[in-house]
């Protein structure tokens, strides 16, 4: 049997949940990527792109762009715009698309269930 645990999530402010949600960068065109960046400062775009509030480009994957991405993280921690949970909770997401229903189950488990086949690749 697979080991399920909850954990102490990072996650936005109830009130700002909508504010922070975002599609993939890669969804967005350079005009709405840099409309969405200027428009909103508690887009999670700012922390998965963070060349746009200095304008230096970093290479994606290069320690320089990861330790931006870092520092915008914690800006949004420090901020209060993300919260630690307080206790240890399981997470449920439904997500609708094309007419089709997908619920899930964010939780932590073992590495070694998920190699050895127990919990489902996908």
């Amino acid at each position: 049997m697979a080991k399920v645990i909850p954990f102490k999530a990072i996650r936005p402010e109830n009130d700002k949940v909508h504010l922070v949600a975002s599609r993939s960068v890669d969804g967005y065109n350079s005009a709405e990527l840099r409309d969405k960046l200027a428009g909103n400062p508690y887009s999670f775009l700012h922390v998965i792109n963070p060349d746009f509030e200095d304008g230096i480009k970093t290479k994606p994957g290069s320690k320089e762009r990861l330790h931006k991405v870092k520092n915008h993280f914690k800006k949004f921690v420090r901020e209060k715009i993300f919260l630690r949970e307080d206790s240890p909770c399981y997470y449920l997401y439904r997500q609708v698309k094309e007419g089709n229903e997908f619920i899930g189950i964010i939780a932590c488990t073992s590495i070694d269930d998920y190699m050895s086949g127990v919990i489902k690749i996908h």
